[in-house]
């Protein structure tokens, strides 16, 4: 059985114990040369509260201090050695009686029990590794450049020779016998956590230190009152981390905190150092090997830290990166004294890296306005913990909502029957009273348009993978389940994007048919019009013109794959432009526009091509303004959703001639009655009727039976069955897409 040293490989060369003075809290009060000298969570919060920014306000202030207040004024909670007292409701007589001949099993039972009963989530028993023991405490007086004292005479110490403040060091030396720890894990609430990195967020810390003040006391008065030693300890005397990991409580992630089966990283730890003998939990090596090959993967909580102090490394190292960090243990360590100044930027700790991890994350973000609404009697049991992923499903039930035809299933199959976690589901029979037989067991469901019936009977649901492009149908629904009260775990939709190549396709070929005159130039040739010449039809040059595309997600990032070999330019609007993230090297050199940005860049546009996502923001994106503003030759193609441009519009432009033409493959009316002749037309205005678009009934997609479309839902199912939760085009209902 390997313990936390040898897990986390440190290595005796570089390694040594924690000396106290050495963290970035101590040093912003004597270093010169740490980069947030002389400030803490005080330096900001009047400023901060005056902006009038939400989750800034005095009332979440006034919650945040209050929930500091066992945590700051409760200082004999720390104490080693506290005096029996005749109001300790119990007799001295019977604290100073030796310990009772009680079985260690016995007593770790019921120190166990104790720690869930004083309001511990987790607990934890290991042999104390001296390792884990700070080298000392460090206590400061005075301000300004410090020297040091210490209890030990033969110490000496660099940081500076003049006398203040004073640096007053004292060895840790535990008593003798005292060689277990009892390590306790408290739950942060869930909501407050959400709100990161404002003030609500730390009131949820400061409520979990000042647990962690009362607990570790009252587990140590426990531990006295039975006859044994116990020395209280939150943050100081022993590192918590690894002596939790020895515990068997978790691992450590990418984010430098604990990681828990059941509440992620969103816990405090406290320990309790005793003579008493009791039995000892072991690392869960299982765990740990998962936490460490699914943080190689994931690194969500580095993409949300502000300051980029957690590591985007591959692997973990021995390697320290800053001043307060303690070389010599392989882990991804974090720049402490970066994340230090965002602390102090917004007056609390941040708590950005433990909101982003995908194993304590909640259904979505909150401000303190939602913080405030929120039922008071609802519990942490109905927020969804994804690390629930890891450990509770043996095999992952894949539900078809049609009837898939058999070579789309044969290539399912060779594909995923060899993977034993999962288990695909072909239901011949897709009547809804059959589907809802079947929804209870499934983990996943693949499909188009789910009744709200269908989600709801689906209690163990963890994806919904909608296989083509273009999620807005199902937004509503899916907001409307997430905040569904008793729904104990989060469905991740998934918008699909296997058909990305041939949507492309058939834009750049719409572009062509479009400016090359094909269409008419084909009618003409049917009527037997032999080469009729440019006279009424002629070819537009795409050579030293600019193709704006509008939109960047995957389809026009491949138009410009397929048109970068142009003499042409390009001007890309997208929503923002940070964390670009590109699945092929760019094609070539373009202008970068954003939204607010729109009207220049219609303005430069001779060929604007629309792919972009329908939400509540792109709907009539494009209107009358937009239309007048492109050049009177340019040239429309949209292959998105046709309400981004408004109908009436752009029938206008095209019918005045104001735009020289269109090619349209998405419409306004899906579901179009038929007129007296038993046609149908996807519009309210007579497109059919000129002759400067190019109609297309929505087929971008084609072809519908190509295999290849399904690799991304192969994809998904595969990290499904290695339990990672980085699927592939993941949708934030926030933000429609």
């Amino acid at each position: 059985m390997k313990r936390c040293a040898e897990l986390y490989r440190v290595d005796p060369e570089t390694y040594s114990r924690f000396p106290e003075e050495t963290n970035c809290f101590l040093r912003a009060l004597y270093d010169t040369k740490f980069s947030s000298f002389g400030l803490d969570l005080l330096t900001n919060m009047v400023k901060l509260v005056d902006s009038g920014e939400e989750g800034f306000s005095r009332v979440d202030l006034a919650l945040y201090a209050a929930s500091w207040t066992i945590d700051t004024h409760m200082p004999f909670a720390s104490k080693w050695d506290p005096k029996p007292s005749f109001n300790d409701y119990i007799p001295v007589e019977i604290v100073k009686r030796p310990p009772d001949d009680i079985h260690p099993s016995l007593l770790t039972k019921y120190v166990k029990r104790a720690a869930k009963f004083f309001g511990a989530c987790d607990v934890g028993i290991t042999p104390i590794d001296e390792r884990w023991i700070m080298k000392n405490t460090a206590k400061i007086s005075g301000k300004s450049t410090p020297s040091v004292e210490s209890s030990e005479s033969s110490e000496t110490s660099d940081i500076s020779e003049k006398n203040t403040p004073t640096i007053r060091k004292t060895p840790v030396v535990l008593p003798d016998g005292v060689t277990n720890a009892i390590v306790i894990a408290i739950e942060m609430d869930p909501t407050g956590i959400q709100c990161a990195p404002k003030f609500l967020e730390v009131a949820s810390v400061g409520l979990g230190y000042s647990q962690m003040a009362a607990i570790s006391a009252t587990m140590a008065q426990f531990i006295r009152n039975l006859g044994y030693i116990a020395i209280p300890s939150t943050n100081d005397t022993g590192l918590s981390i690894p002596l939790a990991i020895d515990a068997g409580l978790g691992a450590q992630g990418r984010n430098g905190i604990l990681l828990t089966k059941k509440w992620g990283s969103r816990i405090r730890l406290c320990k309790v150092f005793t003579n008493m003998p009791l039995d000892h939990d072991t690392p869960d090596e299982a765990f740990i090997t998962k936490i460490n090959d699914f943080c190689r993967g994931c690194r969500r909580c580095a993409d949300a830290c502000e300051a980029k102090a957690i590591s985007f490394a591959d692997e973990p190292s021995g390697e320290a990166v800053c001043s307060s960090n303690n070389p010599g243990v392989c882990k991804w360590y974090v720049n402490s004294n970066d994340c230090y100044g965002i602390w102090m930027k917004y007056g609390t700790d941040c708590g950005k890296c433990i909101q982003a991890c995908p194993f304590s994350k909640s259904p979505e973000s909150w401000t303190s306005e939602d913080f405030g609404t929120l039922n008071a009697y609802s519990t942490v049991t109905e927020i969804p913990h994804m690390m629930e992923k890891l450990d509770d499903i043996d095999k992952w039930n894949i539900l078809f909502q049609w009837i898939v035809p058999d070579p789309l299933k044969t290539y399912f199959i060779s594909h995923l029957n060899s993977i034993s976690a999962l288990k695909l589901v072909f239901p011949t029979d897709i009547s809804e009273a059959n589907l809802l037989t079947l929804a209870p067991q499934a983990h996943v469901i693949i499909g188009w348009r789910p009744s709200e019936t269908l989600l709801r009977a689906a209690s163990q649901l963890r994806l919904f993978i909608n296989p083509g492009v273009g999620v807005q149908h199902l937004i509503p629904l899916f907001r409307m389940i997430a905040k569904e009260p008793g729904r104990k775990r989060e469905i991740t939709l998934i918008n699909g994007h296997g058909n990305t190549f041939f949507t492309a396709q058939h834009a750049v070929a719409l572009l062509l048919s479009l400016i090359n005159r094909i269409i008419p130039h084909h009618e003409w040739m049917k009527a037997g019009k032999w080469r009729t010449g440019d006279k009424d039809a002629k070819s537009i040059p795409l050579r030293r013109k600019v193709v704006g595309l509008l939109g960047y997600g995957h389809i026009n990032q491949q138009v410009h794959q397929l048109l970068g070999s142009f003499p042409i330019g390009f001007a890309i609007l997208r929503q923002s432009w940070e964390n670009q993230m590109f699945f092929n090297q760019l094609p070539s050199e373009f202008q970068r526009y954003t939204p607010e940005t729109l009207h220049e860049f219609l303005q430069k546009t001779d060929f604007l091509i629309i792919a972009l996502p329908q939400t509540e923001k792109t709907v009539g994106m494009i209107g009358e303004t937009e239309l007048d503003l492109l050049k009177s030759d340019a040239f429309i193609i949209n292959i998105s959703r046709g309400p981004i441009i408004k109908e009436q519009a752009l029938y206008s432009a095209l019918k005045n001639r104001r735009v020289g033409g269109a090619a349209i493959d998405v419409w306004y009316e899906y579901e179009p009655e038929s007129d007296d002749e038993g046609r149908k037309y996807p519009y309210h205005h007579p497109f059919h009727e000129l002759d400067n678009v190019v109609l297309s009934p929505h087929r971008a997609a084609s072809p519908f039976d190509d295999l290849e479309w399904w690799d991304e839902v192969i994809e998904n199912l595969m990290r499904l069955a290695q339990n990672r939760t980085d699927f592939l085009n993941q949708v934030d209902i926030s933000k429609e897409y």
